[in-house]
């Protein structure tokens, strides 16, 4: 079954474009600042496994080997393996290759997909509902990790709780505030392209 699941989702890769292409300008929003940059070098990353909620380092989180007991959510984990270098930014698309349901944190202490009352989360059926995984997608900044949060809904433990993504990295050469071309790039007068590293805070409420 977890074959079939990661043929599906790979042959989806072939239908994710990156979102910028070589000399292309980027504002990359954070959630705490904004930069204005060019792109000058980018890669495919094929599907790997980034976590395993179960597992040790360097593919687990935990000190000792845990399965996850039925009915049960461990907590909120950081996605370490998908830290990049200075400069970078991450396009990803995922799956949960077990039988868990996934909730996203961007960066970690940021919930996305999170509406009034709940938040959204991914399970393994995805790859039905959603073949392209056009709807999984999310960008990161450098080492401003993502967190995830697994839950077993099953009536069974898992001994094992993966997660495979693939996408593009981005290496960009930064445009410094003073530049001319910042300014142009600020106010619209240079085309750019958003690219949005974070989940959405929230604002205060209306009254």
């Amino acid at each position: 079954m977890s074959q079939d699941f990661m043929r599906r989702a790979y042959k989806a890769s072939d239908a994710m474009e990156p979102v910028a292409l070589l000399d292309d300008f980027v504002r990359v929003i954070t959630n705490g600042q904004e930069y204005f940059g060019k792109v000058d070098f980018f890669e495919a990353i094929p599907p790997f496994q980034c976590i395993d909620f179960c597992a040790v380092p360097p593919w687990g989180p935990l000190a000792v080997a845990t399965p996850m007991p039925a009915a049960t959510s461990p907590g909120k984990y950081n996605v370490t393996n998908l830290d990049l270098d200075d400069d970078e930014f991450g396009q990803w698309r995922w799956f949960p290759l077990d039988n868990i349901q996934v909730g996203l944190y961007l960066p970690s202490g940021v919930a996305k997909w999170s509406l009034k009352n709940i938040q959204g989360a991914l399970d393994r059926a995805i790859v039905y509902r959603d073949p392209l995984l056009v709807s999984t997608e999310f960008y990161s900044w450098e080492d401003q990790r993502p967190a995830m949060q697994p839950t077993n809904f099953s009536g069974y433990v898992q001994n094992a709780a993966r997660i495979v993504a693939f996408g593009y990295r981005y290496h960009i050469s930064q445009i410094k505030v003073g530049n001319p071309l910042y300014t142009n790039l600020l106010n619209g007068n240079t085309p750019c392209t958003p690219v949005i590293c974070k989940g959405f805070i929230g604002q205060p409420s209306r009254t």
